[in-house]
């Protein structure tokens, strides 16, 4: 994402307005820009956990992760937030331009860590 305009600003609000693609974010920012698939879902899964609306069981953590396999990442991915090829288990955070101001802004805000 380079310099902003109105089609990158409302990319920007429909890929934060989701809490499990913030919380994705907020993790991989959190963990050094990457983590494994796996690590990622059980810390999503956690975060989900302590706003008292989901129980961070197994079970719990495999619906997270097949939710951010087939929607949240490919989603964060066809922006170029964050680094994610099907059959890869690693998820990097990429370097955006205008991006962070607004992720600093959410993990501000609502930001469980």
């Amino acid at each position: 994402m380079s310099s902003l305009d109105t089609q990158k600003l409302n990319t920007i609000f429909e890929l934060l307005e989701n809490p499990r693609r913030r919380y994705v974010l907020y993790s991989l920012r959190r963990n050094a820009a990457s983590m494994e698939l796996d690590s990622l879902a059980e810390r999503v899964a956690e975060l989900e956990a302590s706003d008292a609306s989901a129980r961070a069981d197994d079970d719990h953590v495999r619906t997270v992760r097949v939710a951010l396999h087939h929607v949240h990442l490919a989603k964060l991915a066809d922006a170029g937030v964050v680094s994610h090829e099907p059959g890869r288990e690693t998820v990097e955070l990429a370097e955006t331009e205008g991006f962070d101001r607004f992720l600093d802004q959410a993990v501000r805000v609502d930001c469980p860590m």
